[in-house]
């Protein structure tokens, strides 16, 4: 099994934005094995971007396609790699500790409604909306551009991400699992 976090940040085969702990990554994948293990200890979006691949958790089998979005919480997952196209996706990775500070700095998000959380997967699908697609594809023009990113501004496009999925009721069962 492949910690999927340390293999990305060590790599130097991907475009990649770093802070700290937080990482955008525009990934190509590169295995050859139909079925793969990884794991990774922080949880992390994949905004599909070509190709086609199946995440896998204890309940249920996610197929994603270009122009999805999942969350994936961290822990460990099989994959399922299709080879009918290669598979490309933007990874997010958040680790535990930029939420909770996230939270803090914006404390009007935890008076939501929270619902029961035991019933949630470790995949979460995300309903892609207009924000999201644009958000996705300003990340790409960030990874393309040559020269290194204010940290501030990159914290920045992190906190977005946040905000827009916390308060929308879409996505409200992400925001129960961030509280």
């Amino acid at each position: 099994m492949v910690n999927l976090y340390a293999f990305i940040k060590e790599a130097d085969t991907f475009r990649k934005l770093e802070v700290n702990d937080l990482l955008f990554v525009e990934y190509t994948c590169m295995q050859e094995e139909t079925k793969f293990g990884i794991w990774s200890d922080s949880n992390y979006f994949a905004f599909i971007t070509s190709g086609k691949k199946m995440w896998r958790s204890i309940y249920h089998n996610y197929e994603a396609d270009k122009g999805d979005i999942l969350f994936i919480k961290k822990g460990a997952n099989l994959t399922h790699q299709f080879f009918e196209d290669e598979f490309c996706a933007i990874f997010f990775f958040l680790p535990d500790d930029f939420i909770q500070s996230f939270l803090k700095k914006n404390s009007f998000l935890l008076d939501a409604n929270q619902k029961n959380l035991s019933s949630q997967d470790a995949v979460l699908r995300v309903e892609p909306d207009a924000l999201l697609q644009s958000y996705g594809q300003s990340i790409v023009s960030y990874l393309t551009m040559p020269q290194r990113l204010d940290p501030k501004l990159v914290t920045l496009k992190f906190e977005e991400l946040l905000m827009h999925l916390c308060t929308q009721p879409s996505h409200e069962s992400l925001r129960d699992y961030f509280i």
